[in-house]
């Protein structure tokens, strides 16, 4: 197992919530996160 950490920051706007996030690992791995959307789609049966 690697160890790993990361943050995220998120904004409700008026298209929906935005995140940013930052993740970083053992061996100077790292990634930078940017999410339009929600992350759980769910199915109204409307």
């Amino acid at each position: 197992m690697t160890p790993a950490g990361s943050i995220f920051v998120g904004v409700d706007t008026l298209f929906g919530p935005v995140l940013l996030g930052y993740g970083r690992a053992k061996g100077n791995a790292s990634a930078f996160y940017l999410t339009f959307g929600p992350l759980l789609r769910t199915e109204t049966g409307e």
